[in-house]
């Protein structure tokens, strides 16, 4: 880790993972919704990354590999991951 974090601030890495899921899936709905795909639940978005975003904790970072679930889709891609980026900022207060 870097050498610029304090010694006294406790740091955890989280893996919040499940291959073969598409972008959709780690979204809130309201972020499927402004890029039309208002169907999807964002039910992994719900159960393993909103619950980092209440309390105590804070987030520093995120490393995000899409595999080829959204192959075939770069013009919604395109969409999708700016969305999803301003939405877990929004949720972390980032």
């Amino acid at each position: 880790l870097s050498p610029h974090i304090s010694p006294q601030v406790p740091v955890g890495l989280i893996s919040s993972s499940w291959g073969g899921t598409q972008i959709q899936v780690w979204m809130p709905k309201a972020a499927n919704e402004a890029c039309h795909q208002g169907s999807w639940s964002g039910d992994r978005y719900n159960a393993m990354i909103a619950p980092f975003a209440v309390g105590p904790m804070a987030l520093s970072g995120a490393i995000w590999y899409q595999g080829e679930s959204n192959n075939g889709q770069g013009r919604y891609y395109s969409c999708a991951f700016p969305a999803m980026i301003s939405a877990w900022r929004a949720a972390f207060h980032s």
